[in-house]
């Protein structure tokens, strides 16, 4: 799915957000999912920006066991990686070869896995929810509302949504009434404004590993 990005109402990069096939990682089940986002136009000119995410999502319980990023944001670059260990209910968070280790709570999703996690997660109109959510080294609850709205889809005309609106996070995320439940727009309230990704392409994977 590739989204187009939009900063304060001025067009300011491309995300592209892939599930991938069940595959293995250190012997146990899982998803992939990436995302790419980057900076164009105008915008990349004085605000250089890359992220780089992978979160491989255990079959069993979909929660993440591993997550993965690179950030460049103008002249900062970080590298961080997160270890989720079920066992012993360890979270291990390495950021440029400095370790934090916190608690792990049952449930807990993170900034890439929360998007699969809502996917699939059943939702009624009006209800109020809370999961666990792993935001920089450490663990908060992340409350969110479900109501409806349709809107209009570039790609996919009318549409009918079910609407997350999470205060706690800042973020709301609209999904589609259906079995598939696709992210159709995606908001954040950033430092610098407001943050608006919104669906252009649907790629099946088949057709991207041909």
């Amino acid at each position: 799915m590739t989204y187009s990005i939009k900063l304060a109402g001025v067009r300011a990069g491309i995300q592209t957000i892939t599930i991938g096939k069940e595959t293995e990682w250190k012997g146990k089940k899982v998803y992939p999912l990436t995302s790419f986002e980057t900076s164009t136009g105008l915008v990349e000119r004085f605000y250089r920006f890359r992220a780089d995410r992978l979160t491989y999502i255990d079959t069993n319980h979909l929660g993440p066991i591993f997550h993965r990023r690179s950030i460049e944001d103008r002249k900062y670059h970080a590298t961080v990686k997160v270890y989720y260990d079920y066992r012993d209910q360890i979270v291990t968070h390495n950021k440029n070869g400095k370790i934090t280790k916190t608690a792990l709570i049952e449930g807990c999703q993170d900034e890439l896995s929360w998007i699969y996690f809502l996917c699939h997660h059943p939702l009624k109109i009006g209800f109020t929810y809370n999961f666990p959510l792993l935001s920089k080294s450490s663990i908060r609850q992340a409350t969110f509302k479900v109501t409806k709205e349709t809107i209009k889809c570039r790609l996919l005309g009318k549409i009918r949504t079910l609407v997350i609106t999470s205060e706690s996070t800042r973020r709301k995320i609209w999904l589609s009434d259906d079995n598939r439940r696709i992210p159709v727009r995606i908001e954040a309230k950033v430092r610098v404004g407001r943050l608006v990704a919104t669906l252009r392409n649907i790629e099946p994977l088949t057709q991207r590993n041909q």
